[in-house]
């Protein structure tokens, strides 16, 4: 159960800034006039079926994170809710890129078979996604926020839709409303990170948060499955002034792989390196200014499950928080993310609460993926797992004593052809490989994470560590001979599969 706790982020004041900006939550969003009938059947062990609160940010580090991570980022919300179920230390995206991440969220594959491999790509519309597995059984669906698709969620089975019309949409009506800048920006190459002069119901943030609450204070029978997405802490990292102002710049710990030298860098690193040239203070501005946006984000996250609390559903509610990726945050000496694999941006944060199945405070070190969140919420709903899917259901890793569970993870990004090219893992939970192709150029990486877990010294040309390096590189042949490329036709705008 959700306690609510006394958050030192509470806003300043409550000003009707959204009702001017957007309208109010509830007209804006349509949510109180929506009508859905009657409950559905009872799911898995003759209960009834438990609603879905989806949360997920953008861009996360998991090492940005309170008592669960680093210790430095103020995340109350989120440790708590690490206490009240399952932390899973060793989740990662099957791909460190926005789009195709959560696409691989809500069809349980990889980007390579559901076809969406980088931005900028419209998503196969004949994947059955999360939304149209629920809908179909039953569930009012909702998706509030960042969804990345070029179709609308509607399209993939949400009912309800409100993504603020992105944040660049929503910044804009902002600044016009302030009459101009509002943000202070750190002096950066280009405006990317800074503090928002705005307070958190001013915030998209806030407004989003605000949405949500909106979404479970509305009465219904049926039972939910709300997608939460909050756009930061992917850039621009503009928080909200007063969640900044809880960081010290000078007091906050520098990565220890921000400064090292190396000649067998990827070229992706090296050129980003070249072109992000930060002096530490910069960095720890930048920190800061991140750590403070993560921060609003669990303050908002606190108020979505407050209201959960209130509604009386909190006990029969799965609470899932991932992102669909990392940051850099310094690592390595750059921010932002790039055709990598390090786990600065593959690992992501996971947390998910249960009451009535997951024991509290347990935690995970099993290799986990983001691919395996669609047949976990199907299992646990009494939903049938789509043959096709590729993850697996995390139930055993908090059901059983000694679960027989994957030993290895794989994720990839790029394409051989181009600038940065590919760039593909193979990871086990001692060792990392990764494996550089642009053209028919390929260098290799290895890492002992047990005794560089900051992934610095490069084992692959190292007679004694050959070994490990052969194990890794079949791990990722048997991937690829498993998990092929699937070709995908050539689709119309908004054509659909036949149901």
């Amino acid at each position: 159960m959700f306690v609510p706790h006394k958050n030192p982020f509470a806003p300043h004041s409550r000003r009707s800034f959204l009702r001017g900006l957007a309208g109010a939550a509830t007209a804006s969003l349509g949510l109180s006039t929506r009508s859905f009938g009657k409950r559905s059947p009872t799911g898995g062990k003759g209960r009834e079926r438990p609603n879905v609160l989806f949360i997920m940010s953008d861009q996360h580090n998991a090492r940005a994170l309170g008592k669960i991570g680093n210790g430095e980022v103020l995340t109350p919300t989120l440790d708590a809710l690490a206490k009240e179920g399952m932390q899973f230390t060793s989740a990662f995206c099957q791909v460190p890129q926005c789009a195709p991440s959560r696409y691989t969220i809500w069809t349980g594959k990889h980007p390579r078979s559901h076809g969406l491999v980088r931005n900028g790509l419209a998503e196969n519309m004949r994947e059955v996604t999360i939304g149209e597995l629920f809908k179909a059984e039953g569930y009012r669906t909702a998706n509030i926020g960042k969804h990345h698709m070029v179709e609308s969620p509607k399209a993939h089975g949400f009912d309800f839709v409100a993504d603020a019309g992105g944040h660049t949409e929503y910044w804009n009506k902002v600044r016009q409303a302030k009459g101009g800048e509002f943000v202070d920006w750190i002096a950066l190459r280009s405006k990317m990170v800074g503090s928002a002069n705005v307070s958190n119901s001013e915030h998209l943030a806030g407004h989003l948060a605000d949405g949500a609450i909106e979404f479970l204070r509305t009465p219904e029978e049926k039972p939910f499955c709300l997608w939460l997405s909050f756009y930061g802490p992917h850039r621009p990292i503009i928080p909200s002034a007063e969640f900044v102002k809880r960081y010290d710049p000078d007091k906050l710990s520098l990565p220890p792989n921000l400064h090292y030298e190396a000649r067998d860098l990827p070229r992706a690193l090296a050129d980003a390196r070249k072109t992000m040239s930060l002096t530490d203070e910069l960095h720890r501005q930048c920190l800061a200014t991140y750590y403070g946006y993560v921060s609003q984000i669990d303050y908002n996250i606190g108020r979505v499950l407050e209201a959960l609390e209130r509604s009386g559903q909190a006990e029969n509610t799965i609470v899932v928080y991932t992102s669909d990726h990392g940051e850099m945050m310094s690592e390595h000496g750059v921010w932002t993310k790039f055709n990598l694999a390090y786990d600065a941006t593959v690992r992501v944060p996971l947390l998910i609460r249960y009451p009535q199945e997951i024991p509290a405070d347990r935690r995970s070190d099993a290799l986990v993926g983001l691919y395996d969140l669609l047949p976990t919420l199907c299992a646990q709903s009494g939903i049938a797992i789509p043959a096709a899917v590729q993850g697996s259901n995390l139930a055993p890793l908090w059901s059983e004593e000694k679960p027989q569970w994957r030993t290895s993870i794989v994720a990839e990004i790029g394409d051989p052809k181009g600038y940065p090219g590919l760039c593909q893992m193979a990871r086990s939970s001692e060792a990392k490989y990764i494996k550089h192709q642009t053209g028919q150029r390929v260098t290799e990486q290895l890492f002992d994470l047990k005794s560089d877990p900051w992934e610095i010294e490069n084992l692959a040309g190292q007679a004694n560590h050959s070994q490990t390096l052969t194990q890794l590189r079949q791990v990722l042949e048997q991937f690829e001979a498993d998990v092929p490329r699937q070709p995908f036709p050539p689709q119309a705008p908004g054509e659909r599969r036949e149901r």
